[in-house]
């Protein structure tokens, strides 16, 4: 009874936040981080603390988080977190968000500490006179990894599956909570980044999948949870817009450094879904980008028409809304339209194409396809021929160097094709 008294009286002490720093602090100086961590998440969970936000609780999440990144323990910041996010939401936003960034930075800095640190390690294996072993080499013949990669790989997943683990707790914590918008694409962002810094992949695609399961979450339940943003309310705010649609926009920008053409195309799916279901538009700035990007993938999928629709597109925009447009920076941007126009290929005719059932079926779905391609281009159908007549009321052919308008009178106008070689000789 004695020692279930006084265990009852020391949990109950721990309670408190004062008591409970004093007492982590005494357990961080002898090296016991767990200790530690667990007499913080005790304090942090106790019921007494919940919905009583004090200085002292910002004191013991941040002592929490730090301990929790020097033992690489994301089980518990994404329990820390949540339990504060109890305890600070909706009434002390400003400390959650405080608390968020520093973990972030200090979760930044310990990863590039830890790749600072591999490298030195790969560095001293190379240095090192001893022979490698035979394991090592039957992996590197297996894998076709070098043992410098390999030591690298192996000291640094620790660190990244905790930070990773992290990130994505962090998400799915504050994911379509109002007044948390901001700092949720603080958080993409830092992911992206991350995934991008230190090339990997598979995160990254993870963050475009969370990116779809939280926007379908809050097309399903904002209406009727009031605990999550509504439609409604981000359409009505040009904050919530700017934070919805730039987190896109990053992932979209990193899918074209990666050269991951595939998810560049299903984040240009989701942007323009995103647009129909909010009745908005992003800033023209990054509209000019979302059609350059497009541009970029039609071109990668052989989709000429569309690549040039595309190029047009951002060369409409670009003239009515960049007012700081030199005229050679236009002149040059109607010039590739028109050459991306004129090149074109030629398409055949309905009644050539669908000659028995198989090719008809064949070319409906190809027609269901360029639908859909076309709504990403705010169109309904798209020709060769429709797209020459937009280059002329847009007055492109006016616009570029001179040699091309010669191309384009020679190619379009005056189409001798026997002929054509030697007028080009000129151009």
């Amino acid at each position: 009874d004695f020692f279930f008294f006084t265990s009852l009286l020391i949990m109950m002490a721990h309670q408190n936040p004062t008591v409970a720093i004093k007492t982590a602090n005494e357990a961080l100086a002898i090296d016991r981080k767990d200790n530690a961590v667990q007499v913080l998440t005790d304090c942090l969970s106790a019921k007494k603390n919940k919905n009583q936000w004090q200085p002292d609780l910002e004191v013991v999440i941040t002592m929490l988080l730090d301990a929790s990144i020097k033992s690489q323990n994301h089980k518990a910041v994404k329990d820390g977190l949540h339990q504060y996010r109890t305890i600070s939401y909706p009434s002390n936003t400003n400390s959650l968000e405080k608390v968020i960034r520093e973990f972030l930075d200090k979760g930044d800095a310990y990863v590039a500490e830890a790749k600072v640190n591999a490298d030195a390690a790969v560095q001293n294996v190379s240095n090192s006179e001893q022979e490698e072993s035979i394991e090592s080499k039957i992996l590197r013949t297996v894998s076709g990894e070098e043992l410098d990669d390999r030591t690298r790989r192996t000291y640094l997943q620790p660190y990244f599956k905790f930070y990773w683990e992290s990130l994505r707790a962090i998400l799915d914590l504050i994911r379509n909570k109002p007044k948390l918008e901001m700092i949720y694409y603080f958080t993409v962002v830092r992911a992206i980044r991350f995934c991008v810094d230190y090339e990997r992949k598979m995160e990254f695609k993870r963050i475009g999948e969370m990116l779809r399961t939280h926007f379908k979450q809050l097309i399903e339940h904002g209406t009727t949870n009031n605990s999550m943003i509504s439609i409604g309310s981000v359409q009505v705010s040009q904050n919530s817009l700017n934070c919805v649609f730039g987190a896109r926009f990053e992932y979209l920008n990193s899918c074209i450094q990666l050269e991951m053409w595939q998810e560049a195309f299903h984040t240009v799916e989701d942007i323009n879904e995103v647009m129909e279901v909010l009745n908005r538009d992003p800033t023209p700035q990054r509209m000019a980008n979302y059609f350059e990007i497009l541009a970029q993938l039609f071109w990668k999928s052989h989709n000429y028409v569309y690549h040039a629709y595309a190029l047009l597109r951002f060369y409409t925009i670009s003239k009515n809304q960049n007012r700081s447009l030199q005229e050679e920076d236009l002149r040059r941007m109607a010039s590739r339209v028109l050459v991306a126009s004129i090149s074109v290929p030629m398409e055949n005719s309905l009644n050539e194409q669908a000659r028995n059932y198989q090719e008809f079926f064949e070319l409906e779905s190809e027609k269901q396809k360029n639908s859909r391609l076309a709504a990403l281009l705010r169109s309904s159908s798209l020709t060769r021929e429709q797209l020459l007549k937009e280059i002329c009321q847009n007055d492109i052919p006016s616009m570029v160097v001179p040699e091309l308008k010669e191309l384009y009178h020679l190619s379009e106008n005056k189409f001798h094709p026997l002929e054509l070689c030697k007028s080009l000789e000129s151009v």
